[in-house]
């Protein structure tokens, strides 16, 4: 049986999966630092010939925070 990383190293395609806890702060702000370090590691398995599938579940605790911060200004406003 291959072990997982000779897998990995045949594959022709590789589905990475991206949370909320890895493109946001604790503070709910969005981790620049990390999804560039993502953006590198992709850029890096496609130069590999890897095709890559970006599955980012994050997007829903961005947009929560971005939603509570327009609420927000909006009751000021008034």
């Amino acid at each position: 049986m291959a072990s997982p990383r000779g897998s990995f190293k045949d594959a022709k395609t590789i589905v990475i999966k991206v949370g909320t806890s890895v493109v946001s702060r604790p503070d709910g702000k969005i981790a620049i630092g990390r999804i560039a370090s993502v953006i590198e590691q992709i850029a890096h398995l496609q130069a590999m010939g890897k095709r890559v599938v970006l599955v980012a579940s994050g997007a829903i605790g961005i947009g929560t925070t971005r939603l509570r911060e327009q609420q927000a200004l909006s009751r000021s406003v008034r």
